[in-house]
């Protein structure tokens, strides 16, 4: 069976010309039957992947508390709290390697922009830097870059520095061929939560437990204005691939989206029961964003309505700490503390909704 509607022509007709025969041979060019032109809107359910198709479970029974696409979404990777990282087959969800990354737990995960260099980070405050397949490592530095645990890592669109987060109050800036600490930005009053770097400009957005979130000047270091949207801590910070866009999730159980244009939410959407620990944009359909919670409940939000399209109340049987869109936006991973990642897709003609929540389960490691 073929799935016509599925995102993958948008993406294979956006490569560039030297790799994309479509474009070479007009034989292989689809018809409007197969793809839409670039005049027509994209409906914002051929994002939506309410469907579990697989689940996988760690070897030590170990929660997992975040994950990755890598290889162009070829493999998925996973982090738990005994620091392994796992491998993870992207189309038979099968379990092709495990690697003790850490002494202590992983903590965060991130891949460049080039998908060059994979950066992980641990409870006990240490980076390490790897290759893509995490055959070698790059860099690992003598002592802890942070005092306390990692909670996010970030590149800058240029790939050369990288933006760390910590329950130590502070943020840092970190250059990837010196492994020199920059900048270091300290005024938040209370632990960092989240940071992230700005997709294409010298900006970085972090957030933490003082409820603010603050925008930075990685060149200068400066402060250069700070949010007051959140009435609790921001446990996550998104970056949308338009560089318009910012998304804060937040232990006040809501997700807010600010246009850094006007400096405000423009969006506020509010369903959740608990803690919102992970939020995610789609790579194709540019008003879909996802949520995880504390509740292990999976959300998927249209932001310019501000209504929530499709809610999935026990995605987990405890919080989810993570997830993934696939980077041609057809499957969606997550990972939870019981010990399990999901992997999610969308439904097909004639799947009942109560059927969505079911799963089978995948090669256990």
């Amino acid at each position: 069976t073929i799935d016509y509607s599925c995102l993958i022509m948008n993406s294979i007709q956006s490569l560039p010309e030297k790799i994309c025969m479509i474009k070479k041979n007009p034989i292989y060019f689809p018809t409007k039957d197969f793809s839409r032109l670039d005049t027509e809107e994209t409906d914002i359910w051929e994002g939506v992947c309410p469907k579990a198709a697989y689940f996988c479970v760690s070897r030590e029974k170990s929660p997992f508390h975040c994950l990755t696409w890598i290889n162009f979404g070829k493999t998925l990777l996973t982090g738990s709290q005994s620091g392994d990282a796992s491998r993870w087959n992207g189309n038979t969800m099968a379990c092709e390697d495990i690697i003790q990354a850490h002494e202590s737990g992983l903590t965060a995960v991130e891949i460049s922009h080039n998908e060059k260099i994979l950066a992980t980070g641990a409870s006990m405050g240490e980076i390490k830097l790897w290759d893509r397949n995490m055959l070698k490592k790059s860099y690992l530095s003598a002592s802890p870059i942070h005092e306390d645990v990692i909670r996010g890592i970030s590149f800058s669109p240029s790939d050369c520095k990288i933006a760390t987060c910590s329950d130590d109050k502070t943020s840092k800036i970190i250059d990837i061929e010196t492994w020199k600490v920059e900048t270091v930005f300290a005024k938040h009053g209370a632990e960092v939560k989240a940071s992230s770097w700005h997709p294409s400009k010298s900006l970085i957005l972090s957030g933490g437990k003082d409820n603010l979130g603050k925008l930075w000047d990685p060149k200068s270091g400066e402060e250069l204005c700070t949010l007051y949207s959140h009435y609790n801590q921001i446990n996550k910070i998104k970056w949308h691939s338009n560089g318009n866009w910012v998304a804060t999730a937040s232990k006040d159980c809501s997700v807010r989206v600010h246009d850094i244009r006007t400096m405000k939410a423009f969006s506020i959407l509010q369903k959740h029961k608990k803690d919102i620990t992970c939020i995610s944009w789609h790579p194709t359909v540019e008003e879909l964003l996802v949520s995880g919670s504390v509740d292990s409940s999976l959300i998927f939000w249209n932001i310019k309505e501000e209504v929530a399209i499709k809610e999935i109340p026990a995605a987990h049987e405890k919080e989810i700490t993570d997830l993934s869109w696939h980077p041609l936006g057809h499957k969606l991973a997550t990972c939870s503390l019981d010990n399990t990642a999901k992997f999610w897709i969308r439904a097909k003609f004639g799947d009942l909704a109560e059927e969505y929540a079911s799963s089978k389960p995948a090669a256990q490691h």
